[in-house]
């Protein structure tokens, strides 16, 4: 499977994973740029994102339950921002 940039759709990062969720674990794993990533939909839930760069990364529809977050760089108002959680919950 492969991990696009979201303009180009040039590969990032590819490998010989099922699903997509998979691949970015794989991608996580191997500390592979995920910046410009195209990863809106996927199911990230109970990931462990910690030192993973998805700055300008596309992540609407993304499922980020119970996700933690160290040092992981995002977009944030037009800014690349290094954010620190032990978990994201999510609450009705």
């Amino acid at each position: 499977m492969k991990i696009c940039n979201r303009y180009t759709n040039k590969v990032i990062f590819e490998c010989e994973k099922g699903t997509k969720r998979e691949t970015v674990l794989e991608a996580i794993e191997n500390k592979a740029p995920l910046s410009w990533a195209n990863l809106s939909g996927i199911d990230l839930s109970r990931v462990d994102l910690s030192w993973a760069n998805l700055s300008w990364a596309d992540l609407p529809g993304t499922k980020l339950f119970n996700t933690k977050f160290e040092k992981t760089k995002i977009l944030y108002r037009d800014k690349i921002v290094e954010v620190s959680f032990k978990e994201v919950k999510y609450d009705l």
